[in-house]
């Protein structure tokens, strides 16, 4: 009877000794792994600062060579007699907005008989209020100062094109 006792005692130590083997066995890895990841966040800051000056600068030579798009604190009674106007809400730090931007860009040099005006919700956020922005990126299109049309959300050239055909009877 005494042996089995020992024996058992022996067997709950085993186990013991290899719960905690295998505990020891994967801490090795955890910190491993943690340490990897606290690299890549590392890594990725540093070329993330390094490249910043060449990204803006490049950001800044080409807008240079795009059309100004008006930025508006309101919308004017000269911008509601447009027969077609497209408003942009917009924030400088909405990454969709900075999207959209590009895609506004390129509809804007195509269509020139259509009047975009851009009003930043971070400076004019009673102006967004009141045109019932919710979203960011709101595109609102009006005809003689009727809202005709409003999308919220990042749009594509050909999608934004078949949408203010869509508004503006084009």
């Amino acid at each position: 009877m005494g042996s089995r006792i020992l024996l058992a005692r022996y067997l709950e130590q085993a186990e013991e000794l290899l719960e905690t083997s295998t505990a020891v066995r994967l801490l090795p890895r955890r910190i491993l792994a943690g340490s990897f990841l606290f690299l890549a966040l590392v890594v990725s800051t540093i070329v993330a600062l390094i490249t910043w000056p060449v990204r803006a600068a490049r950001r800044r030579t080409t807008s240079r060579s795009r059309t100004q798009i008006p930025v508006v604190d309101a919308i004017e009674s000269e911008h509601l007699e447009e027969p077609a106007l497209i408003v942009d809400v917009s924030a400088d730090w909405c990454g969709p907005c900075l999207i959209l931007d590009e895609v506004i860009q390129q509809f804007s040099i195509r269509h020139d008989n259509v009047c975009i005006v851009k009003i930043n919700a971070s400076v004019s956020s009673r102006e967004a209020t009141r045109l019932s922005v919710v979203g960011l990126p709101t595109l609102i299109f009006f005809s003689f100062g009727n809202e005709v049309g409003r999308h919220a959300g990042t749009l594509s050239v050909e999608n934004l094109e078949k949408l203010a055909s869509d508004c503006f009877g084009r």
